[in-house]
C-alpha cells in the first residue's frame, strides 16, 4: 500500500505554489489572527503567526521562518493535490500536544530531519492538511504546536469505538500492539465521544496517540496506524 498522497508532500513541492507567503515571527505571535471574510471556511490548522489567515481557495500554503532559522510550512488541500511530490522516508514517530483541547498528535520525523504533522478531514469535508518543520529541533516544533489551534474531528457518537491494532517503535523495529479506547476524565455517557479526547491504551506501552490521526505503515504483515507513546489524558 502506497503512502497517502498528502503524506508525500515535500517542502520543495509546497513552496512551489504561488500562494506561499513568508513573514517574520513577532512578539505578538501568540495572538491568533482570526479575521476572516464572512462565510469563509475555517482552516483545519491555524498557526499562531501574523498573516496565517487561511483562504477559501482549494489550495492554501503559508510558510514562515522560526527563531532557530528553520521554517514551518502549512499546506491545505480541499482535494488531493495534482503534484503530491515523491514519497517520503519516515524514520520515527513521536508525540506532541496541540493547544487547547486537541490532545496529542503524532509527529513524523523524516529521513532528512524534517518533521511532519498530518491532518485528514471526514467524508463530509475531505481536506488534507500538513505541517512541515525544517531546520527545527523537537523543542521548537513542540512550542509552535502548543500555540497552534486545530479543528477537531467530528464526534464519534455515544458508542465507544472498537479496539485497534497499531504499530509502535522505530521504522526498523516496528511491533504490533492492541490499543483499547477509554474516555478520559469526567464525562457524561450520553454526550458524543470526541476521538481526540480518548485514551488509547496498550498493555505493553501504555497510552498512545489517536490512531485515526496516524499514517499507516506495514507492520507484522499488515498496514496499521503508526502511533507514538504519549501521556495519558486525565
Amino acid at each position: 500500500m502506497r503512502t497517502p498522497l498528502f503524506a508525500r508532500l515535500t517542502l520543495t513541492t509546497l513552496l512551489s505554489f504561488g500562494c506561499a507567503r513568508a513573514v517574520e515571527p513577532s512578539p505578538e505571535t501568540a495572538a491568533r489572527s482570526e479575521v476572516r471574510p464572512p462565510g469563509m471556511r475555517q482552516e483545519p490548522i491555524r498557526l499562531p503567526f501574523p498573516g496565517a489567515t487561511g483562504s477559501d481557495e482549494s489550495e492554501y500554503v503559508f510558510t514562515t521562518s522560526l527563531p532557530s532559522g528553520g521554517f514551518v510550512t502549512y499546506s491545505r488541500f480541499r482535494s488531493p493535490p495534482q503534484d503530491p511530490g515523491p514519497p517520503l522516508t519516515r524514520v520515527r514517530v513521536r508525540s506532541a500536544q496541540f493547544a487547547g483541547a486537541a490532545g496529542a498528535t503524532p509527529v513524523y520525523v523524516m529521513g532528512d530531519g524534517a518533521q511532519h504533522v498530518f491532518r485528514r478531514g471526514p467524508e463530509s469535508d475531505p481536506y488534507q492538511a500538513n505541517l512541515v518543520f525544517t531546520g527545527s529541533d523537537d523543542a521548537e516544533v513542540d512550542d509552535v504546536l502548543a500555540r497552534t489551534d486545530v479543528l477537531l474531528m467530528p464526534p464519534l457518537g455515544t458508542t465507544m469505538p472498537a479496539a485497534r491494532d497499531v504499530c509502535l517503535g522505530p521504522v526498523d523495529a516496528l511491533r504490533r500492539h492492541r490499543a483499547e479506547p477509554s474516555r478520559a476524565g469526567t464525562y457524561d455517557p450520553a454526550l458524543p465521544i470526541q476521538g481526540e479526547h480518548l485514551n488509547w491504551i496498550t498493555a505493553q506501552a501504555g497510552c498512545v496517540t489517536y490512531p485515526m490521526l496516524s499514517s499507516a505503515v506495514r507492520c507484522e504483515g499488515a498496514m496499521l496506524p503508526w502511533v507514538a507513546t504519549t501521556l495519558c489524558q486525565q
